[in-house]
């Protein structure tokens, strides 16, 4: 058997990351929790709460969010 090439390993690595896929609900959620963020500091701030089924990108808007 072979060693794998970089390139193959890049593939890998590639294919077994997280990739965002921005869809349009995800990109409005991000948008207004980026808006909650940049609002002027109040006492009693605003917040968002999403909810969903399991598998269907909270946690990924979560990450793409903090990456931002």
């Amino acid at each position: 058997m072979r060693a794998g090439t970089t390139e193959e390993n890049g593939r890998i690595a590639l294919i077994q990351s997280d990739i965002w896929i921005g869809f349009p609900r995800a990109e409005q959620v991000l948008d207004r929790l980026q808006g909650l963020i940049e609002a002027p500091r109040q006492t009693r701030m605003s917040g968002l709460l999403v909810h969903g089924a399991s598998g269907i990108g909270k946690t990924m808007i979560a990450h793409n969010l903090s990456r931002k």
